[in-house]
């Protein structure tokens, strides 16, 4: 499998403030003329929604931007809608909890979607989470819903096409966060 440019698909990057911190996610699209369709960014908007109720209660998109395949420039674009606010209260020492959804396009390229800032914590649930850092659909309705909404958003992989998503996602802590701590 050959390596493709970073800039071969489009891309829709979203900031948001979770757990008291700001965190960019990135999502690739089809539309080779521009910025994503209004359609695209509000099912963007969907996905976070579907992940409500174990999002920080202090989410808010912050801002938005694209880049066109074959460019390199980023430009502003429209934000998605923002999501229900909810009584989850997370502390920046939270921040780092990410939850990644995972596929696999017919071309073997890999697509991976990090949401931060997720009260989910793998040491929550000693039995099945803390054992392999996964959890899936039977142990987690929003889980299927963020599968569902990520088919339905056609978000791709870098070669353009669309991924099989695996049936769960990851948790964790990302080290990013310990690595910058530590360095002051």
């Amino acid at each position: 499998m050959a390596g493709l440019p970073a800039n071969s698909t489009s891309r829709y990057f979203v900031k948001y403030f979770s757990a008291g911190r700001t965190h960019k996610a990135s999502f690739r699209y089809t539309q080779d003329s521009g910025q994503p369709t209004a359609l695209f960014i509000a099912q963007v908007g969907d996905f976070f929604e579907t992940l409500n109720g174990i999002m920080s209660g202090d989410f808010v998109f912050v801002s938005a931007s694209y880049i066109a395949a074959d460019t390199d420039l980023e430009l502003p674009c429209a934000i998605p809608h923002n999501i229900t606010h909810n009584d989850v209260r997370l502390t920046m020492g939270d921040s780092p909890r990410y939850m990644s959804f995972v596929g696999r396009g017919l071309s073997g390229h890999k697509v991976r979607v990090y949401v931060y800032g997720i009260a989910i914590d793998p040491a929550d649930n000693v039995q099945t989470w803390a054992a392999d850092y996964r959890v899936m659909e039977s142990e987690e309705p929003r889980v299927t819903a963020a599968l569902e909404a990520l088919f339905i958003l056609g978000a791709q992989t870098i070669a353009g096409d669309f991924p099989v998503w695996h049936r769960y996602a990851n948790i964790g802590y990302n080290v990013h966060y310990q690595k910058k701590a530590r360095r002051g």
